[in-house]
């Protein structure tokens, strides 16, 4: 008889518990203030463009300080490190509310918040391989499931909050940041950690890269690291939303300023995410884990691009028409392959129209979900009613690339492509950017 499975059984170690509450506390902190940063530099800007900045100043220690940052864990005492971590965050995010309380330029506050972003760095590894010591080894996957499940937890929460305080006082934020990684740091020095093992110093790039071999030979690792890169290379997305919150959705109605409506659509992707991460922290482990994690990615990628739905079966018939006019080609029936790609054409123009026809009608339900400005609303049903027009040149050019490709005209069907980007797409566009300008 199997032994009985308890979902809480990392969390009867008292020192594991106060570790998940004390990192709970500061990244709702961190999450308020990621809130704060990007609401400020677009409500003083008024440009897209500086959210793109603030994400690309927090990306860009992640590329440059994460493998020096493991080495440093598996060096130094992981501890003290966090400490050391911590504190410059707690200096960089008081800094960020003295300059955003007078004004400072936009230029600083980028430098501000990529050295907070490059101290966090440094001491993300050292804090994810203190969660091994906490517990036994048999319960580090529990314990596992349970920090993902607060992560999340906390990613709804922090936005949540963040929001809320934005809306009673921007700097606040900041502040409220700064004290929930002294509160860490506090934490820290009353926690006693099992003695762990350390590399012993040496060269930093060669064991760098036989770290980075390691993950090579490792395929299992290997590829769900890479499949995780691949599903959220686009997920920087979420840094748009504060122009949605003030420009686009109204929800003073129900009771939200603007601030707060940020708030809880940063908190909505997590809320998905901490279901399904408390249901596996309750759960026994996963069978079929790598078919599992397949198909987790593939609806998170369907999910974040519904319109991709509409070229799908554009997409499959071009796949399938190259393998059809080759072999009926090669086999001297070229009336077959002349009617396949006629029907092919005629199925993406009828596709194409019937998409045009569906939102022709229903663009203004589609717009009035965002606003209830007439103007945007307007053009909102224009955009639609245009842009689904191409559908059908876009189905018909990949149509006719897999049949040129498939009786070896390749060179035709790159100019093809070329013609459509020059002669159609670009002169459309100055043509529509001319008449609504």
């Amino acid at each position: 008889m199997s032994e009985k499975h308890d979902p809480y059984s990392s969390l009867r170690f008292q020192r594991f518990r106060r570790f998940l509450i004390a990192t709970a506390l500061v990244r709702m902190g961190t999450a308020a203030q990621g809130l704060a940063i990007g609401w400020e530099m677009y409500d003083r800007t008024g440009q897209a463009l500086s959210l793109g900045m603030v994400g690309l100043v927090q990306a860009i220690p992640m590329l440059l300080f994460t493998l020096p940052a493991g080495y440093l864990a598996d060096v130094f005492d992981r501890r003290k490190l966090m400490m050391l971590s911590l504190a410059g965050a707690t200096l960089t995010s008081l800094g960020l509310a003295v300059f955003s309380w007078y004004q400072f330029p936009t230029t600083w506050m980028y430098a501000l918040l990529f050295l907070d972003s490059s101290l966090l760095r440094i001491g993300s590894p050292a804090q994810r391989a203190i969660t091994p010591l906490l517990v036994p080894d048999e319960l580090f996957e529990n314990a596992a499931k349970w920090s993902t499940s607060l992560m999340q937890i906390t990613g709804i929460a922090g936005p949540a909050i963040g929001g809320f305080v934005i809306a009673f006082n921007i700097q606040a934020a900041y502040v409220l940041s700064a004290f929930s990684s002294l509160g860490f740091i506090l934490f820290l020095t009353t926690m006693t950690l099992p003695p762990a093992p350390r590399s012993e110093h040496g060269n930093m790039f060669g064991q760098i890269a036989e770290g980075l071999r390691y993950v090579h030979d490792q395929k299992l690792l290997l590829g769900a690291i890479s499949l995780d890169l691949f599903a959220v290379l686009l997920g920087g997305a979420v840094y748009l939303l504060p122009i949605f919150a003030r420009d686009i959705i109204d929800l003073e109605t129900v009771g939200l300023s603007p601030e707060a409506a940020l708030g809880w659509l940063r908190a909505a992707p997590a809320v998905g995410a901490c279901i399904i991460a408390l249901l596996m922290a309750y759960l026994p482990p996963i069978r079929h884990a790598g078919r599992t994690l397949l198909l987790c990615v593939a609806g998170f990628g369907a999910a974040g691009r519904l319109q991709s739905f509409a070229v799908v079966p554009l997409l499959a018939l071009s796949g399938s028409i190259g393998a059809i006019v080759g072999q009926n080609w090669g086999a001297g029936h070229a009336d077959r392959a002349r009617r396949a790609m006629w029907w092919s054409g005629l199925f993406c123009v009828g596709y194409g129209l019937a998409i045009a026809v569906v939102l022709f009608f229903t663009g203004d339900w589609f717009a009035d979900i965002f606003t209830d400005d007439p103007a945007v609303i307007e053009e909102f049903s224009r955009y639609l009613a245009i842009s689904v027009w191409g559908y059908a040149g876009f189905g018909l050019l990949i149509v006719a690339n897999g049949a040129l490709n498939a009786v070896d005209k390749a060179g035709l069907a790159l100019a093809q492509s070329a013609a459509r980007v020059f002669l159609v797409m670009l002169p459309f566009g100055w043509v529509l950017r001319s008449d609504t300008s």
